[in-house]
């Protein structure tokens, strides 16, 4: 019994802090990269800003990394317990239960990897996130997974908020909680096809 409350506790702290400040921030990072669609100067403007707030390295640790890293590997954990039965039962909750472990475990490593990329090597080499990015856009493979990061990350949000209304007692009856997963599932479509206009943004395609 003790160890099925913690587990509870777990999941609840887990579901919270993937709303709570994560998806805040991929909503205030996706403005923020918004900006490249009105050129590049308005993009480093905006970035300057973010730079320039004091202590913004404390929020970055509080709000971001943290927080990230916490659920990154509670998620983990949970991904590795959980058993996937989509062969079996192949509805729709089933597979969106399947789906949001697998897109969380490829997030969690590409997270690593765009982390140092960009963010990294921004600080090492003082390159603009502009120019990091429009290099790395430019190579059709890593295109090509970004894309698919940015589809993962979409979904993987949008299906958290869902099962955070559920598990959080906000969606409440059957006929609201299938209203609120169409709701989610428009936004999911809708993030990933702004997002790809943003990385067509960082290659100069699409400009407002």
């Amino acid at each position: 019994m003790a160890a099925t409350k913690k587990t509870f506790a777990i999941k609840k702290i887990h579901s919270l802090l993937g709303v709570i400040p994560l998806g805040f921030f991929l909503i205030e990072h996706f403005i923020a990269n918004a900006t490249i669609l009105f050129g590049v100067d308005t993009f480093k403007a905006v970035v300057n800003f973010l730079e320039s707030i004091p202590f913004i390295w404390v929020l970055e640790w509080t709000i971001i990394f943290i927080p990230l890293l916490i659920h990154g590997i509670i998620g983990v954990y949970f991904s590795l317990q959980a058993k996937h039965n989509v062969n079996r039962y192949s509805y729709a909750s089933n597979i969106f239960f399947t789906l949001q472990r697998f897109t969380g475990l490829f997030l969690f490593v590409f997270l690593i990897y765009h982390i140092y990329s960009v963010k990294v090597q921004h600080i090492m080499t003082g390159i603009p996130y502009s120019t990091i990015l429009h290099s790395h856009f430019s190579n059709p493979i890593i295109f090509i997974l970004y894309l698919v990061f940015i589809i993962s990350a979409s979904f993987h949000l949008m299906n958290g908020l869902y099962g955070f209304a559920i598990n959080w007692g906000i969606a409440k009856g059957e006929r609201f909680q299938k209203v609120f997963q169409g709701i989610t599932f428009v936004l999911f479509a809708a993030f990933s096809g702004l997002w790809f206009l943003v990385m067509l943004g960082f290659l100069g395609i699409v400009q407002l």
